[in-house]
């Protein structure tokens, strides 16, 4: 018996064409025309659109991106624009071992009312 071959529409785009498509998101948003260095599913299925002809909704664009090529969601840490790493790099060297306190240096630290080591139960 032969077997039936592959289940499933066959992908609209081959390997050249994805080849293409990564090619152009490896540069990089802005090379790209977007005012900001973030992607998001839309901006990848415009570029992709864009490089192919081909357009994606964004489920078939994650599709393509997680399942195709093997990429991840990232996010981009959180930082604020005035951050200063030697000023914290010092401040931890100097400020935080004076401001931390000893294992267990607080005594009992529950704040149930029903624990006998809770703090409101010697009022």
């Amino acid at each position: 018996m032969a077997g039936a071959g592959r289940a499933g529409r066959l992908p609209w785009l081959s390997a050249d064409q994805l080849a293409d498509v990564v090619t152009a998101l490896e540069k990089g948003p802005r090379a790209n025309g977007f005012k900001t260095d973030l992607w998001s599913l839309s901006r990848a299925a415009q570029v992709i659109e864009a490089t192919t002809g081909v357009a994606y909704s964004q489920t078939q664009t994650w599709t393509i991106l997680r399942h195709r090529l093997g990429w991840t969601r990232q996010r981009p840490a959180r930082r604020a624009l005035e951050r200063d790493d030697v000023a914290i790099a010092e401040w931890i060297k100097s400020d935080w071992p004076r401001i931390k306190k000893a294992p267990g240096a607080g005594g009992p630290g529950s704040s149930s009312k029903t624990s006998r080591a809770s703090r409101s139960s010697l009022r």
